[in-house]
């Protein structure tokens, strides 16, 4: 699993899709390249090159460079959209990140979600541990017993 980055458009809590052609004629107008077999863009500069994904009317990275938040920001404002991170922040172009209020439902959601997946680890983890104390006690005991058995017949 890695971090993603997501440039999205939304209004009024609903998403707004990026078209691939929409999507071109931005990015290329920034200089982005774009490959046609897998719907592609990608940006060198002198600090390294990054690939961005067109998929499901957005567009997407993985685990990008730092230098590489600022070109993504640009493209997102060139389709008057922004950059979104894995944990629903939004990312400003000066560098700092805030929640953008159409995120609010989805962060709600994915708080429950965790909340509910923390609580199922929790339980299993509990079970596990009972087991391995239930466990223990058998085998004091079934050791006990053959001490017994032993001491009984010398």
């Amino acid at each position: 699993m890695g971090y993603h980055l997501t440039i999205l458009r939304s209004a009024h809590g609903k998403q707004d899709p990026i078209s691939l052609d929409e999507a071109k004629r931005a990015a290329l107008k920034l200089g982005w390249a774009y490959e046609d077999t897998s719907a592609t863009f990608s940006l060198s500069t002198e600090e390294g090159t990054m690939t961005v994904w067109h998929q499901d009317d957005e567009l997407w990275t993985r685990n990008p460079e730092d230098w590489g938040i600022a070109p993504m920001i640009t493209l997102a404002h060139a389709l008057n959209a922004r950059v979104r991170g894995d944990e629903f922040e939004t990312h400003a172009a000066d560098g700092t990140t805030f929640f953008h209020p159409d995120d609010g439902p989805l962060r709600q959601q994915a708080e429950r979600e965790s909340t509910a997946l923390i609580a199922k680890s929790l339980r299993e983890d509990h079970q596990r541990i009972r087991n391995v104390i239930v466990g223990f006690f058998v085998i004091v005991a079934a050791l006990g017993y053959l001490i017994g058995k032993l001491v009984e017949r010398s």
